[in-house]
């Protein structure tokens, strides 16, 4: 139940101001279920968009806090569905 209602807030068009963006943000985000680890290169070829197109969108999509870079990286980043990988680990302990 917890999880269906995540991908309601997930997937609400509102909750985004992707602009001219929101028909492509809203086909990476179905996608992400399914690959939560990413790559501007998977989104190109997802989208079918250039290399500088599934840049920006990424970028955007990060702004939003949906993705989030885990490489450090400034070539070859991946980046994670940070909000649904959540739901998968174990809750950290209060340090003391």
């Amino acid at each position: 139940m917890f999880t269906s209602r995540l991908g309601i807030v997930l997937l609400s068009p509102s909750r985004y101001h992707l602009g001219r963006a929101a028909a492509n943000g809203q086909r990476v985000m179905d996608r992400l279920f399914e690959n939560p680890i990413v790559t501007v290169a998977t989104v190109r070829d997802w989208l079918g968009i250039t290399q500088a197109g599934a840049n920006n969108l990424v970028r955007r999509v990060v702004d939003i806090g949906v993705l989030r870079e885990i490489t450090g990286y400034a070539r070859n980043r991946r980046f994670r569905f940070e909000p649904y990988l959540r739901l998968f680990e174990a809750p950290q302990e209060a340090q003391p």
